[in-house]
């Protein structure tokens, strides 16, 4: 699962390098803003009953049948709906004309998307996920080639971005086909009392992915109401880059889940072992990759996408520290939803979002794409440190000190190495930096074998019952 989507987004990514390349920041500002503006409706498609399906269907297979099919009328009927008021919404505004066909394209990408990811929760909790593997990286590769043809063919920006909704309709119908080859067809009984009893089970986890769409997307629209789309394209260069670069983070908290609600359901320590084991994980990963961002980012927005995006470097560097408390987020969130407190999750999320999106409103007039880099670092380090401390005091102690050691000091000693080398080849220095820490790490008994065990347990196959012996022991 992690794969396909690192692959997908990779595609996705190589696409709008070249995009921005052929179309400048401007064009590439109307996209994130489209994009976001088309996400954050979009998400009461979901309605949270994706999660509540995983979550039940992991612990009852037998159940696929009766949740497929009452579940696609439900997001078929709200996809349609939410469609059409995104729709009436858009050419009421004062938008030019190319910027409201965009945000219909990416509204109409959205719309099928979700339906898609309906699909792909049926295969995750089955713990299939190669299926949703493929689904991703199958129309992303729609996205690249077919986006690089319409460029190549038409050069025009709103003809080539028509790519995302044909992608997303192709996808989600593939998807739909593999889902009754393997699981067979959806019932043709329809139980609106199911349907009510699965919507309150929702309503938590509505709250949850409102929060964490509004807060990926509120940003990205006050950056282009406050500053204009070139604004928006400085800051969307850095932040698809960092977004491709934390999919395998985002994939480990989707992939998890299923995992960690059926260990919950036998075995409480094992639960947490697999917990903890999956917080060591992250850390080790993520915080050399955030120290490689950081002292590499200029070197790295300009060759990928030119000297017009150079302002886009400080961007880059700012939000590679939210990196490793991104991803930590996302495990500790699954913690909450397996233990059945999403509301602990909706109450401390809520109020950070609520005040990050305050901060924004103050300052991005005032420090532009800056401003908001800044905010979303700080919002990711508070919601880590108020969800960390309750699941301390909780009796589920998290050994992060021991954790963080190893990692941290190697990070800061390559960062000291990297800049005492000023005279010497930028290409160089960062080789230098990254032996340096990994010499640390093994130094300070950073990395162990149950670690790299671990990672290939995840990344390569079930964890099953003799599995989860083993990573116990």
């Amino acid at each position: 699962m992690t794969a396909g989507k690192v692959l997908g987004d990779l595609f996705t990514f190589l696409f709008l390098v070249y995009f921005a390349r052929i179309f400048g920041i401007d064009i590439l500002g109307k996209y994130a803003f489209a994009m976001s503006f088309g996400g954050l409706f979009t998400i009461f498609i979901n309605m949270g009953l994706n999660i509540v399906m995983v979550r039940d269907l992991s612990q009852d297979r037998h159940l696929s049948a009766k949740y497929m099919a009452n579940l696609l009328v439900t997001q078929g009927v709200l996809a349609i709906l939410i469609w059409l008021l995104i729709g009436y919404f858009v050419f009421a505004q004062k938008f030019s004309y190319d910027t409201k066909i965009i945000i219909i394209f990416m509204a109409t990408y959205h719309v099928f998307y979700n339906l898609t990811m309906l699909v792909k929760s049926e295969f995750n909790a089955h713990e299939e996920m190669q299926y949703s593997a493929f689904l991703e990286i199958f129309h992303k590769v729609i996205i690249l080639l077919l986006g690089v043809a319409a460029i190549l063919i038409w050069r025009n920006s709103v003809i080539t971005l028509a790519v995302y909704p044909l992608s997303a309709f192709s996808m989600f119908l593939l998807g739909f086909w593999i889902s009754v080859s393997r699981y067979g067809r959806p019932s043709s009984k329809i139980e609106y009392s199911f349907i009510k009893n699965i919507f309150k089970k929702a309503i938590p986890f509505l709250g949850i992915i409102v929060l964490m769409e509004f807060y990926v997307r509120i940003g990205i629209i006050l950056l282009t109401y406050f500053h204009g789309e070139r604004a928006a394209g400085i800051y969307a260069a850095a932040d698809r880059l960092l977004f491709t670069i934390a999919t395998g983070a985002h994939m480990l908290g989707h992939a998890i889940l299923p995992t960690m609600s059926r260990l919950s359901a036998h075995s409480k320590d094992e639960f947490l072992i697999l917990f903890k084991r999956a917080i060591r994980l992250i850390i080790l990963v993520s915080l050399p990759m955030s120290t490689l961002l950081f002292i590499s980012s200029r070197p790295i927005i300009l060759i990928i996408y030119g000297d017009q995006f150079r302002e886009s470097i400080t961007v880059l560097s700012i939000l590679s520290w939210s990196v490793p408390f991104f991803a930590v987020n996302l495990v500790l969130r699954a913690f909450l939803i397996v233990n059945h407190q999403p509301k602990i999750w909706i109450k401390v999320a809520g109020i950070t979002y609520l005040v990050y999106s305050l901060v924004c409103i103050i300052v991005i007039p005032w420090y532009n794409y800056l401003g908001l880099a800044y905010a979303r670092l700080i919002t990711e380090i508070v919601l880590f440190a108020i969800i960390f401390f309750y699941i301390n005091i909780s009796n589920n102690k998290i050994p992060i000190i021991e954790i963080c050691r190893a990692p941290v000091i190697s990070c800061l000693i390559s960062v000291l190495v990297f800049y005492l080398m000023a005279e010497i080849n930028l290409w160089l220095k960062i080789s230098c930096s990254m032996i340096v820490f990994i010499m640390v790490m093994f130094l300070l008994k950073g990395i162990k074998i149950n670690d790299l065990l671990f990672a290939k347990d995840l990344l390569f196959s079930n964890i099953s019952d003799t599995e989860e012996g083993r990573i116990s022991s």
